[in-house]
Parts: structure tokens; sequence; C-alpha cells
């Protein structure tokens, strides 16, 4: 049986001054796995992110200016894994995360800005 390609784009520590994602993210439809961590002057993720709909993996780690989160992160319909962990400027995650059915965990440690949770979370089954 054939494995499923497994394709992975890590921007993390070397780029730490990677202020904006930008580029076509729709050529990246195929991508797997998204890490960016202790990018420091990261604010805001593109609306573009939610055509990565083969997305499992979203690791923002330490994105620590990270405020916000486009509406189309709803999109990304294969994403189970969604690491925020010591992003300390999000203040709420976005009311429709609650359709991403796949979602099985969100790190949300150190988020201290983070009060409450949107009501479709409790439409996460697998979390």
């Amino acid at each position: 049986m054939d494995r499923p390609l497994s394709i992975s784009l890590d921007v993390s520590d070397a780029i730490c001054d990677l202020a904006e994602l930008s580029g076509d993210l729709s050529d990246l439809i195929e991508l797997r796995k998204l890490s960016i961590t202790h990018c420091h002057k990261l604010s805001a993720l593109p609306e573009e992110i939610g055509k990565l709909i083969k997305l499992v993996v979203l690791r923002l780690k330490s994105c620590t200016d990270l405020v916000t989160f486009p509406s189309s992160i709803k999109n990304l319909e294969m994403l189970q894994f969604l690491d925020i962990s010591d992003c300390f400027s999000i203040k709420e995650l976005p009311d429709d995360i609650g359709e991403i059915s796949t979602l099985e965990k969100i790190n949300m440690r150190h988020c201290s800005r983070l009060k409450d949770l949107p009501p479709s979370v409790s439409d996460l089954e697998q979390l």
C-alpha cells in the first residue's frame, strides 16, 4: 500500500525576523506540516493560509507578536494539531474554529492573554 507523501515546511529560529508570511500559498496545497516557530515579529497569518487544505500540523510556537488568525483557518479540513504555545499576544481563537472537525489537539500553553474559548470549541469531538 502506498503511503501519502509527507510534505513539510519548517520556518524557525533561522528566520526569526520574519514579520509577514507572504507569497502565493496556493502553490503549497500539498503541504502537510507548517512549522513557524520563534518568529517574534510575526503578527498575523495571511488569509491564504486557508488554501492549505491538506495541512495536518500547524505549529506557531513562540510567535510572541501573533495576535489573530484569519477566518480562512476554518478551511483547514485535515488539521489535527494546532500549536500556539508561548504566543503571548493571542487574545482569542477564531469563532468558527469548531468547524475543523479533525482537530485533535490545541497546545495553548502560556497564552496568557487568551481568556475565553469560542463556543464552537465544544463542537470539536476529537479534541
